[in-house]
């Protein structure tokens, strides 16, 4: 899991570099949320969900 969650990391730096906003919603290792997200996504039986990272340009930016 070590690897899956610093290739999230990569793609959570990548979508700010891009200037997009990005969350990392965490499913495993909770089988009841892994289970939910593969019914509604369809993911096949031979994969398990890790994580779903939503991204999207943001409708403003905030700077300090």
């Amino acid at each position: 899991m070590v690897d899956m969650s610093a290739s999230v990391e990569n793609l959570l730096l990548e979508a700010d570099a891009l200037g997009l906003g990005a969350v990392w919603l965490g499913i495993a290792p909770l089988k009841e949320r892994m289970e939910a997200v593969r019914t509604v996504l369809n993911v096949p039986e031979n994969l398990d969900a890790f994580a779903i990272i939503p991204c999207g340009y943001p409708e403003a930016v905030h700077t300090q």
